[in-house]
C-alpha cells in the first residue's frame, strides 16, 4: 500500500492512511503524472509541426478526507481545529508519498478550498464527517531523496586528511609512543565521485561549504570556482546552479545572508541528466565540511 503523510507548515505530521484524519479511497487526484503545455511551431516549409519545448502546469490536488469517529465533541473539535489551522492559501504543506519499495517522494501543496464545507449531518453531533480538500502544487514536480554526498574535514577521500608529516600511513595522535605526531591539516582536499540521477528530469547540484579559502567544482565539462572567496569559521557558503536560481549566498555567523555571486571566477553550471551519470570533482582549501546536494524530480508520486 502507498503511504501518505502530510507534513504541516507548523511542524505537525499527519498520517493520512492510519490517523484519525485520513484519506478515503475515492476520488484522489494529483498523484498521477503532471499535465503539460507543449509548444509547437508550424511553417510552410515542412509537413506537420515541430515541438519547440514544454512546461509542466500547476498540479491540482484533491484529497477526500474522513474524520473520526470520535468519542465526544471535544475530541472532534480539538483535532479538526488543529487540521484546519494548516489550511492557508499563503503557506505550503508537504505531501510525502512512500511506495511499497520504501522510496519516498514529496510535493509542496497549498490550500485552495474545502468545497464550501457542506455536510449532511452536524459533525459535532455525528462525531464523524467526510469532506474534500483541494490544493494546488505551484511547482508540479515530486521531489525524491537527496542522492548527493557530504564530506567532512576528516573524510578518508581528502588529499591531506590526517597524514603523517614524515610520510606513511595516517596516524592517530598519541598512539605511536614517540610524542605528539606531526600531521598535515586537512586544508587541501580533493574528491571525485560519480552521481547517477534516478529522476525524470535533470538534477542541478547545490554546493554547501563550511570554513574554506577557495573551491573548484568540475561538473562533467563545466567548472564552477572561487579563488578569493573566504568563508570564516561559523559561516557557510551555498552555491545553487539551477537555471531558475543560479546564485552564491554567504551566510554570516549572525544569520544574515550576502549575495556573493559576482565573486565566483567561473560559472560553468551543469546538471546530472535524467537517468544519467555525471562525475563531480571538487577541490576545496579549508578545514570545513562541504556537501553536494542533488534532488531528483519525478512526474508521478511513485
Amino acid at each position: 500500500m502507498i503511504g501518505v503523510i502530510l507534513r504541516g507548515w507548523d511542524g505537525s505530521v499527519w498520517d493520512l492512511r492510519n490517523g484519525p484524519i485520513r484519506m478515503t479511497s475515492d476520488g484522489v487526484e494529483g498523484l498521477a503524472s503532471m499535465t503539460f503545455e507543449v509548444f509547437v511551431q508550424e511553417t510552410a516549409a515542412r509537413h506537420g509541426q515541430r515541438m519547440t519545448g514544454w512546461r509542466g502546469k500547476p498540479r491540482d490536488f484533491l484529497l477526500p478526507i474522513l474524520v473520526g469517529p470520535f468519542p465526544d465533541d471535544k475530541s472532534w473539535y480539538a483535532l479538526t481545529k488543529m487540521w484546519w489551522r494548516l489550511m492557508r492559501p499563503d503557506k505550503y504543506n508537504t505531501l510525502e508519498v512512500t511506495a511499497p519499495d520504501g522510496t519516498v517522494r514529496s510535493l509542496d501543496i497549498r490550500f485552495v478550498d474545502d468545497g464550501g464545507g457542506s455536510s449532511k449531518r452536524d459533525p459535532s453531533i455525528a462525531l464523524i464527517e467526510t469532506f474534500g480538500v483541494r490544493y494546488v502544487a505551484d511547482n508540479p514536480w515530486f521531489y525524491g531523496r537527496d542522492f548527493g554526498r557530504t564530506f567532512g574535514a576528516g573524510d578518508p577521500t581528502s588529499q591531506t586528511s590526517n597524514v603523517n608529516f614524515f610520510g606513511g600511513k595516517p596516524v592517530t595522535p598519541g598512539t605511536n609512543g614517540l610524542g605528539t605526531p606531526l600531521v598535515l591539516a586537512p586544508s587541501q582536499r580533493k574528491t571525485s565521485n560519480d552521481y547517477t540521477n534516478p529522476g525524470d528530469d535533470d538534477a542541478w547540484p547545490t554546493f554547501y561549504f563550511g570554513q574554506m579559502n577557495r573551491f573548484r567544482a568540475a561538473i562533467g565539462d563545466g567548472i564552477v570556482s572561487a579563488t578569493s572567496l573566504i568563508v570564516n569559521a561559523g559561516e557557510g557558503l551555498r552555491v545553487e546552479t539551477n537555471p531558475l536560481r543560479q546564485v552564491a549566498i554567504l551566510t554570516r555567523t549572525d544569520g544574515t545572508e550576502v549575495n556573493v555571486t559576482r565573486r565566483l571566477d567561473a560559472w560553468g553550471f551543469r546538471p546530472v541528466p535524467s537517468e544519467g551519470t555525471t562525475t563531480i570533482a571538487l577541490e576545496v582549501e579549508g578545514a570545513g565540511d562541504y556537501r553536494v546536494q542533488l534532488i531528483p524530480h519525478f512526474f508521478k508520486g511513485w
